[in-house]
């Protein structure tokens, strides 16, 4: 039998309150559940061949007015892809922008970054604890947890791949966050992770 509605409603409510400092801290006692969420390549190394593993990615918005400012605030690896889709841009045979085309780089770009830092990621299940959400039944025995369900906090994105899928993954733009009430005072978060929605409806809503 799942615990009540509003037994998971209260926990959530007692967790918004954490800082991102705290749950740090929560963290650090099963990192090994958090960490494979940082990247593609944990996600990937996590994932089987059936169910597919999330990852977080953090959403960085640059400005810069010369091609220079470009250079040195956008990582190399972003470069060529942001020059060629928003500027129309193809670098040189020596790989760097043409004398011609420098005038034209000038604006904002956005690019996905990988989540690395443990800080980054209690950061995302804050901001999604603040927001509306639905509290679902977990599919773990442990009849005390219950999934909090809610969409990727904004300046993130989520994405699940399976261990079989070299580039196929997708768009997963739910924050699923499993939370642990045996304590009505202290309740724990246990992990979180992106999910599709197709994903998050397989458990029924708690009553």
């Amino acid at each position: 039998m799942s615990i009540p509605k509003l037994t998971a409603e209260g926990a959530v409510i007692a967790l918004t309150g954490l800082s991102t400092s705290a749950l740090v801290t929560v963290m650090s006692r099963n990192p090994h559940l958090f960490e494979k969420h940082y990247s593609k390549q944990k996600a990937k190394e996590a994932a089987d061949n059936i169910y597919a593993q999330g990852y977080f990615k953090r959403v960085d918005k640059v400005s810069f007015n010369n091609s220079g400012e470009f250079e040195s605030k956008v990582p190399g690896s972003k470069q060529k892809t942001l020059l060629e889709r928003q500027f129309k841009i193809k670098l040189n045979g020596e790989g760097n922008i043409g004398a011609k085309d420098r005038k034209k780089v000038k604006g904002q770009v956005s690019f996905n970054a990988v989540i690395t830092d443990p800080s980054e990621m209690a950061n995302v299940i804050r901001l999604g604890l603040r927001q509306a959400g639905e509290c679902r039944e977990s599919n773990n025995e442990a009849l005390n947890r219950f999934l909090f369900v809610t969409d990727v906090p904004e300046g993130y994105v989520g994405r699940a791949i399976k261990a079989n899928e070299a580039h196929g993954d997708k768009t997963a733009d739910r924050l699923v966050i499993v939370i642990d009430a045996s304590s009505r005072t202290s309740p724990q978060v246990v992990t979180a992770y992106p999910a599709t929605a197709a994903y998050t409806t397989r458990t029924a809503l708690l009553v």
